[in-house]
């Protein structure tokens, strides 16, 4: 989650979307995850 979090704090959306919608995949059961992305616009 570390290289999907420092694209976030450098503004970099697109690229921590696609972060953690692979995160998500990966584990679909973690909340947070699926908090930031709904936060950065994805479903």
């Amino acid at each position: 989650m570390i290289l999907a979090d420092a694209y976030y704090a450098a503004g970099r959306r697109e690229d921590a979307l696609r972060e953690y919608r692979t995160l998500a995949r990966n584990d679909p059961a973690d909340a947070a995850l699926r908090k930031r992305i709904e936060r950065l616009g994805g479903h």
